[in-house]
């Protein structure tokens, strides 16, 4: 059960972030697959900024994909993140269209 602090459970905002990553996450892996990109790894950090005042909606979204595998790139996970937020994360497209989404990658040393 949810809290107003968020110690015991994800509020509902929270869900949010957590399934726009799932939804941005899947499209990047089934992208890369379908590229036989050859990745081996992935782990999401998200985080949302808010408006100060009422409704505290979403402004925007950040992304941060950890990626590991053979022959990836910037130029590969880019494109597969473009595609999966543009195009196939419905989660991202029910909020509003002025909510600013970006998106970093970090693979790790060889």
């Amino acid at each position: 059960m949810a809290d107003a602090t968020n110690e015991r459970a994800p509020g509902p905002m929270q869900l949010l972030l957590l399934a726009v990553a799932g939804c941005a996450g899947a499209g990047v892996v089934s992208i890369l697959e379908q590229t036989r990109a050859g990745l081996r790894g992935l782990r999401i950090e998200i985080a949302g900024t808010k408006r100060h005042h009422m409704p505290k909606r979403f402004i925007a979204i950040h992304l941060s994909y950890h990626l590991s595998g053979e022959g990836l790139d910037q130029a590969k996970a880019s494109r597969a993140a473009d595609l999966s937020i543009q195009e196939y994360c419905a989660v991202l497209h029910t909020f509003a269209p002025d909510v600013r989404v970006s998106y970093e990658f970090e693979f790790p040393a060889a």
